[in-house]
């Protein structure tokens, strides 16, 4: 279900506190609060850098194969019944 294809950094969960990272087995917990998510996309090596952190903490930081060509056409968000609350401010796109 949901964005299967085309995307820069998927985070999926069964609950609401740990996410899946791109389909693979990485994994972060992530709390019920403001987060910053930040992705450094090489389209040419399909690889992205990913960091999720808040002021105090650091919740995931690595890389990850992007799905598609790395260009962002969209923001897609889709969560279950449990506590489905999302909050979405500043998105800022930059071309290197």
């Amino acid at each position: 279900m949901g964005i299967e294809s085309g995307y820069i950094l998927k985070l999926s969960s069964d609950n609401s506190m740990e996410w899946q990272v791109n389909g693979t087995e990485k994994t972060c917990s992530l709390p019920l609060s403001w987060i910053h998510i930040k992705a450094i996309v090489n389209a040419g090596t399909s690889k992205s850098a990913i960091i999720i952190s808040d002021k105090e903490n650091i919740y995931f930081a690595g890389k990850v194969n992007i799905n598609g060509t790395g260009n962002p056409g969209g923001l897609y968000l889709k969560w279950g019944c449990l506590q489905a609350l999302v909050s979405v401010d500043n998105v800022k796109v930059t071309k290197w």
